[in-house]
């Protein structure tokens, strides 16, 4: 022939949508706007538009065009990346080999369903494609992109995230990742561990340990492990599937080799353990008994004197814990059944006396006291310095002297230094010399310390004021604190020439506590 037409036919889902009739080397093209899948099939055709004869053989040379199984039907297909306009030329040849050429115009246009995601469509992902990388928590829960390509969304519900479950990075809704472990507790109450459940949503219900009953160690819930490794004595219990049978220590039920059990004490009291009342207790190990509350009591014992003259005093009323005595005519007393092993505090009250409201002392049960009284009025003070003599000299005065220094020149000025000569005397804190002269002749002297001046040290002195008469053997020196307690006792000596004595020196070291250090010279 001298002039060829063939007709191109370009159908979707059986529709056509586009035809064109060309002839010779004529080129037709063909606006194809919407993405899916095309067939575009050849005839040849009279210039009426009659089929007269089938296509012989069609070559493709457009990559967009592949054969279908129809063989004059040929099948568009893969999306161009970059949207535009892409050329198609189809050469086709009849039974007589005469050949013409179709040229396909294909326009892509972006649009929302087409496979490609195009940020400059605002689309955020399109079918599969831009959905690498999200997650979605759990099993079969998968990443889809929505109808408009706008979002992503998870098919069983929940929030997509960036990341994976088994990418070892805990991150987004992730419970856990898979491999790590976290500790827990079996039914059977054994420390265990779990895994990361798949999906990385929550942890594994099942919890494993390496422990378990029969392997001796006491774990979990365990009361023992066979035979009697528990916590009563060995072999003392029966043991069965880690728990005691038959009874066991901590049952308050006394039993076997038990020396007690609980509250059960099998007839065991204080009395029993060799104290005289209280109230027994059972050890844990349900093999010694707790007697910290048993208490042992014994008869307190003592003997009130006057400070002053070391006298007995008789009838005197001495209370300690509630229990009360008097004082016989030597001055003894007994109180009994104190518990032992305990710091009590006297009360002790006598006519003519000061009442004493604060001797303490530890009483261990052969504890026998020698509280002494001050006399009527005494001022109360820190301490108090006593003499006694009878003999030489005939009459004898007591100084207090305080100073930096270790020692005083003699002889002393008889005058007092804001002190009065009375049954008692305080020495001023800030005087020198006081005089505690209460007797002209054979008797006591007393000075008390009431106000302390720690930098200073106190110098007790005696002087014979009988015209040099001297000293003899029957001198005595005494200190006393402030709760009737007697400190210090030192005998003079035989000086039959001497006018003054020095027993002792005293330094503090606060205002209640006092060191007494022997001095005990003699001079002129």
């Amino acid at each position: 022939r001298s002039k060829d037409v063939f007709n191109v036919v370009v159908t979707k889902n059986n529709t056509i949508v586009n035809e064109r009739r060309v002839s010779g080397t004529t080129k037709s093209d063909f606006d194809i706007t919407e993405s899916g899948y095309y067939i575009a099939r050849v005839s040849s055709v009279d210039e009426a538009g009659n089929v007269i004869g089938s296509v012989k053989t069609t070559s493709l040379i457009a990559v967009l065009l592949q054969p279908s199984i129809n063989e004059n039907d040929y099948l568009l297909y893969g999306v161009p990346k970059q949207f535009g306009n892409y050329n198609t030329i189809i050469t086709a040849t009849d039974e007589f080999d005469a050949k013409t050429e179709s040229s396909l115009a294909l326009n892509v246009a972006a649009v929302c369903g087409d496979g490609i995601m195009q940020a400059s469509n605002s689309e955020v992902c399109d079918g599969a494609d831009g959905l690498d990388g999200q997650s979605c928590l759990g099993v079969n829960n998968n990443v889809l992109c929505d109808s408009t390509c706008s979002a992503m969304y998870c098919s069983n519900g929940g929030v997509v995230y960036a990341g994976m479950c088994g990418d070892a990075v805990r991150q987004g809704p992730e419970i856990c990742e898979s491999g790590e472990t976290s500790v827990c507790n079996t039914l059977t109450d054994y420390a265990g561990t779990k895994l990361c459940a798949a999906g990385c949503a929550a942890w594994s219900n099942e919890c494993t340990s390496a422990l378990f009953c029969g392997d001796r160690i006491v774990n979990g819930t365990e009361q023992c492990e066979a035979p009697g490794n528990g916590t009563g004595p060995n072999n003392q219990y029966a043991c069965t599937n880690c728990r005691w049978t038959g009874g066991y220590c901590g049952d308050s039920v006394g039993q076997g080799a038990e020396i007690c059990d609980g509250s059960d004490l099998k007839g065991g009291t204080c009395a029993s353990q060799g104290f005289k009342m209280g109230t027994l207790a059972c050890n844990s190990d349900c093999k010694t008994f707790n007697t910290s509350a048993c208490i042992n009591t014994a008869t307190l014992t003592g003997n009130v004197k006057a400070v002053k003259t070391g006298a007995n005093i008789a009838g005197a009323t001495i209370t300690v814990a509630g229990k009360t005595a008097t004082t016989d005519a030597a001055g003894n007393f007994s109180i009994t059944d104190l518990q032992t092993n305990a710091t009590y505090t006297a009360t002790i009250v006598a006519n003519g006396f000061a009442n004493n409201t604060s001797y303490s002392f530890n009483f261990t049960g052969a504890t026998n006291i020698e509280p002494y009284l001050f006399p009527a009025g005494w001022p109360g003070g820190v301490l108090a310095v006593v003499t006694r003599w009878n003999g030489k000299p005939t009459d004898l005065d007591l100084y207090m002297a305080k100073d930096t220094n270790e020692s005083i020149s003699l002889p002393y000025n008889t005058a007092t230094a804001g002190g009065v000569q009375a049954s008692y005397n305080t020495v001023p804190k800030g005087g020198m010399v006081s005089n505690g002269d209460m007797y002209s002749s054979v008797g006591q002297e007393m000075i008390t310390i009431t106000a302390v001046d720690t930098s200073k040290i106190y110098h007790a002195y005696a002087k014979d004021a009988s015209s040099l008469q001297g000293y003899d053997a029957n001198v005595r020196a005494l200190v006393f604190d402030g709760t009737g307690r007697l400190i210090k006792t030192l005998n003079g000596a035989s000086q039959p020439t001497s006018k003054y004595w020095n027993p002792f020196k005293i330094t503090f070291t606060s205002a209640t506590n006092f060191t007494v250090t022997d001095v005990n010279t003699y001079s002129n």
